[in-house]
This record gives structure tokens, C-alpha cells and sequence, in this order.
């Protein structure tokens, strides 16, 4: 006797999908740049990697960065912002502009990020009242279209 066994297979699909975002992440590893006192002399100052952030993004991107103005001290006395100077992942340095700029763009990111060191100087001037001043800067990661 011829026993014959019939298998049936049966298959199902199941779709699997997902959306991932367009990502970007400014990490900033310090919020504080402290010059200390300003050579009398020279009028120079300089902080090496006076500020170190991490850019995270799955985008092309551009780094900017503006003053909200100018150096201001306690009394209220102004410096100019254009006597600061940055230099990015220690290429040439530049002034500060007042409207601000792009310093750095790049395309998607790996996992662990590009890191952004900014080297900083700062070149007073005799005409430059004595005190303690402050300014702030704004640093905004965006994608390029």
C-alpha cells in the first residue's frame, strides 16, 4: 500500500516600515569662555579650545554662529564684538562678525558625531575702557537645503 502524504505550505507577508526623521544635535561641552585678565602690554588674550561642541545629524548641516552684541561691562562701558577672533579645528583665525556667520558645514555625521573646537583671541585696544565685560554668542546647527 502507497501511503501518499500531502503537505500544504501556506505563506503570509507582513510589511514592516518606519520614518526616521531628519536629525540634528548641537552638543555643547562647556557654556563659559573666561579670558581672565587681559595682558595690559599687549592687550591680547588667547583660550585654546575655549569652546568644544559636537555636532550629531543625518543631514547636511551648517554651524553658525552670532553675538548678541557687544562686549558690555558691569558700569555698562561697550568693547566691540569685532575684537574677539575664532578659529575653527585649528585652522586661520578670523573676526567675529556683528551679523554673524556659517563656521563650519559638512554632510551626515557618524555615530559618534563631528567635534568642533574653537580656538578664541581677543585683541583689546588702549582705547578700550577698563572693566569686567561679557557678550554672548548663539551657536544654531541647521540643515542645508
Amino acid at each position: 500500500m502507497l501511503l501518499i502524504l500531502l503537505v500544504l505550505f501556506s505563506t503570509g507577508n507582513v510589511d514592516v516600515g518606519f520614518r526616521n526623521e531628519e536629525s540634528l544635535i548641537l552638543r555643547m561641552d562647556n557654556s563659559v569662555v573666561q579670558f581672565g585678565i587681559v595682558d595690559p602690554v599687549t592687550k591680547k588674550a588667547e583660550v585654546p579650545s575655549a569652546i568644544v561642541m559636537t555636532v550629531f545629524s543625518n543631514t547636511d548641516w551648517m554651524l553658525s554662529c552670532k553675538p548678541e552684541g557687544d562686549f558690555v561691562s558691569d558700569e555698562g562701558e561697550e568693547i566691540p564684538i569685532e575684537r574677539l577672533y575664532y578659529r575653527v579645528n585649528g585652522g586661520l583665525y578670523k573676526q567675529m562678525e556683528r551679523d554673524g556667520e556659517v563656521i563650519e558645514k559638512s554632510g551626515p555625521t557618524q555615530d559618534t558625531g563631528e567635534r568642533i573646537i574653537m580656538d578664541m583671541r581677543l585683541q583689546l585696544s588702549w582705547e578700550d575702557p577698563a572693566g569686567n565685560y561679557r557678550a554672548r554668542l548663539v551657536f544654531t546647527v541647521s540643515n542645508i537645503n
